[in-house]
C-alpha cells in the first residue's frame, strides 16, 4: 500500500499528537504527585523541622542557664535561673505538644516525638539532680552529673 505524501504527512502529525498527548498526561500526573508532596513539605516537614529547632534552641538556652548555675554563689541569682529554666521547659513541652497534635503525619513522626521524649525525661532528672547538688554548694558533683548523666 503506498501512501501519497500528504497522507504521510498526516500519519507523522497525527503520531505526533498522540506522543504529545501521553507526554502531557504523564507529565500532569508527575505535577500532580509533586504537588502533593510540597504540600505534605509545607503542611508537616517544614514546621516540624522549624519545631524540633526550636526546642533544641531552648535546651541549649538550659544548658547556658545551668553552667551559670554552677558560677553562682548567690541564692537569689541560683533561684532565678532555675526560674528560667522551669519557663524554658514549660516552652519545651508546649512545643512539643503542638507537634503532638498538629504535625503528625505517619506513625514514624509518633515514634520520633516519644524518643524526644524519653530523652529530655532523662535529662530533666539529671538537670534536677543538678540544681539540687549547685543548691547543696557541690559544684565538682554537679559538674559530674552534667557532664556523665545530662550529656
Amino acid at each position: 500500500m503506498k501512501l501519497t505524501l500528504a497522507q504521510r504527512l498526516m500519519a507523522i502529525i497525527l503520531c505526533a499528537v498522540l506522543a504529545l498527548t501521553v507526554v502531557g498526561i504523564v507529565g500532569v500526573f508527575q505535577i500532580r504527585g509533586l504537588s502533593e508532596n510540597l504540600n505534605t513539605l509545607n503542611k508537616f516537614t517544614i514546621p516540624s523541622i522549624l519545631t524540633f529547632d526550636k526546642v533544641e534552641s531552648e535546651l541549649l538556652k538550659i544548658r547556658i542557664l545551668a553552667l551559670q548555675m554552677m558560677g553562682s554563689r548567690d541564692a537569689d541569682t541560683i533561684s532565678r535561673q532555675e526560674a528560667q529554666i522551669r519557663e524554658t521547659q514549660i516552652r519545651i513541652e508546649k512545643k512539643l505538644v503542638y507537634f503532638e497534635k498538629e504535625l503528625i503525619a505517619e506513625e514514624n513522626d509518633r515514634d520520633i516525638l516519644n524518643t524526644l521524649k524519653e530523652n529530655l525525661n532523662t535529662y530533666n532528672q539529671a538537670l534536677q539532680k543538678f540544681t539540687t547538688l549547685i543548691r547543696k554548694g557541690e559544684t565538682a558533683e554537679a559538674l559530674n552529673v552534667s557532664v556523665n548523666e545530662a550529656g
